[in-house]
């Protein structure tokens, strides 16, 4: 399982695929990863450049009731207040054809070398590409981490949610400071 940004080696799974039109007032300019129920864009928007995330109702019954859990996700975690530790949202919504919701939220620091201005370099900075660049963070910094996390885990408690789905390609970097991303909301 590859996180909220499922990109192999910076390359989209669908390298060919279209750019879909404007979302929302986001005009989605590189794709940059699928996951379990949508698409990663980089966008640009009234915010400037962001990850654009659209997903589309499943054409497999099956997976419906696992696409309304995310969409109930998403739609609970924008209605409480901000965190430090978790991603920012701007805008949320639906469109009708296809069938879809969308989540305009802040984009992850590029990796090194990278940068979201030039999107075709863009690589997500997330704890998992951390891990995979076998870097190893000093103790502070690795506290530091475990800190904020802790704190942002804990905020959802406190309104109530459980995130069903923490893990390194989760925890993205964005101004230099880990958040958890992807709205795996449960209500206990």
């Amino acid at each position: 399982m590859c996180g909220i940004f499922c990109a192999v080696n910076g390359e989209s799974r669908h390298p060919g695929a279209p750019l879909p039109g404007e979302i929302g007032g986001y005009k989605p300019v590189r794709e940059i990863g699928r996951g379990a129920h949508g698409t990663m864009y980089l966008a640009d928007g009234p915010e400037g450049r962001v990850a654009l995330k659209v997903c589309r109702r499943p054409a497999d019954s099956a997976q419906e009731d696992a696409w309304e859990r995310e969409k109930r996700g998403w739609s609970i975690f924008t209605r409480i207040p901000a965190h430090p530790g978790l991603v920012r949202v701007f805008a949320t919504g639906e469109t009708a054809d296809p069938a879809a919701f969308w989540v305009a939220m802040e984009a992850a620091d590029p990796e090194e070398g990278g940068s979201a201005e030039e999107p075709d370099g863009y690589r997500p900075l997330t704890l998992a590409s951390v891990a995979e660049a076998e870097v190893a963070l000093p103790l502070g910094r690795t506290l530091e981490i475990g800190e904020r996390l802790a704190g942002a885990l804990e905020h959802l408690q406190a309104h109530h949610l459980l995130h069903r789905d923490v893990k390194p390609g989760n925890v993205l970097f964005a101004g230099g400071k880990p958040v958890i991303a992807d709205a795996g909301l449960e209500i206990p």
